[in-house]
């Protein structure tokens, strides 16, 4: 009260708080009701927040809430993945709300802890990521986010895991190191499916390290896309639950495929291990003296095919890792130099026979 005091001392030390009712989220599925709302009025921003993000002046407004029960099992619709609590913090400045999410859930039986943040205003279009992170040194693995085994795989570590929320429904993405190299997973699951179909990606890989043997040391899979697909399931390569990035990836290499084998981009991915990656031929001399003597240049074939269940696994056998192991590699028509020889529609092959 005292007349010639500064904004800020008037404002230092208020706490108030006022109960609000029930509120919904412009931004969350319908059906996601946050209870015990109280708006406070104060002089310090609420947790989660940066000072970034603080009013320009007068008090800090914010809404604190939280949800639960069958509410807060609305919140994702990611199979396997359930809520356990809820808690919502909002502020307002710049004339709009911001507001962000926190809480503690469990995917596949794993414990989880989650935050996400929502766009201000009139941005909220229901589109978000989710950061998930298990607490502890447990950690997420491939085996926690996908529900099943891969040998090889199942144990490796997840980081910088997210939950993306789209209009064809959740995806989760991560990191993680495989066969010595850095790469991307991405988990979904098209309607219909009981499991998760997911899809492990990397921008390079020594071809050695995925298809053990001599023929093509040296070579390299550019943007190698390796899709998982559940027993007694085929997947559309332009399915609406794939994330978009890796639909391009996919599409790319069927395109470049379909110049030599018309139909294949619309062809199903078969149940199991399905490759799809651009194969650099440019450093296995074998493979370039072969190209060089039927007269072609390219160093770059679109390669497609399945791959073993133990493609991943070190310690499996030579014969184990290239069982069921038929790739496909699409070459344009072409001429044999100093003859009048042309072949047309040649398939490069790669498998275990």
């Amino acid at each position: 009260f005292k007349p010639n005091a500064s904004s800020t001392e008037k404002m230092d030390g208020t706490r108030l708080k006022l109960a609000l009712p029930d509120l919904q989220i412009p931004a969350l599925p319908n059906g996601t009701q946050i209870s015990k709302a109280l708006l406070n009025i104060s002089d310090k921003l609420p947790e989660g927040f940066a000072p970034s993000e603080a009013p320009a002046s007068g008090p800090v407004v914010s809404i604190s809430a939280s949800a639960g029960g069958d509410s807060a099992q609305k919140l994702f619709s990611f199979e396997g993945l359930s809520v356990t609590s809820v808690d919502l913090a909002a502020m307002y400045s710049n004339k709009a709300w911001a507001f962000g999410l926190k809480g503690t859930a469990q995917l596949n039986a794993t414990e989880l802890a989650y935050k996400v943040a929502f766009a201000k205003g009139a941005d909220q279009k229901g589109e978000y990521a989710v950061k998930l992170e298990a607490p502890g040194n447990d950690g997420l693995t491939v085996q926690a986010v996908t529900g099943r085994p891969v040998p090889g795989l199942s144990d490796v570590a997840l980081s910088a895991i997210e939950l993306k929320k789209g209009s064809a429904g959740d995806s989760l993405s991560a990191k993680l190191m495989f066969l010595d190299t850095t790469g991307e997973i991405d988990v979904f699951h098209p309607k219909g499916f009981d499991a998760a179909v997911f899809a492990v990606t990397a921008d390079k890989l020594d071809f050695k390290k995925l298809i053990p043997g001599n023929a093509l040391a040296g070579g390299s899979l550019l943007k190698p896309t390796m899709v998982f697909v559940p027993v007694g399931k085929t997947l559309q390569p332009d399915d609406p639950s794939i994330p978009p990035k890796l639909k391009a990836n996919i599409a790319k290499v069927l395109a470049d495929m379909a110049k030599s084998q018309p139909g294949v981009e619309s062809e199903a991915i078969p149940a199991g291990i399905t490759l799809l990656a651009e194969l650099d031929i440019q450093g296995s001399s074998d493979m370039t003296a072969l190209m060089s003597s039927a007269g072609k240049k390219d160093t770059k074939l679109p390669i497609k095919g399945s791959l073993s269940a133990k493609a991943f696994d070190k310690k499996a056998s030579l014969k184990d890792r290239l069982a069921d192991v038929s790739l496909l590699s699409g070459l344009e028509a072409f001429s044999i130099p100093d003859t009048p020889v042309k072949i047309m529609k040649p398939v490069f092959t790669i498998g275990e026979k």
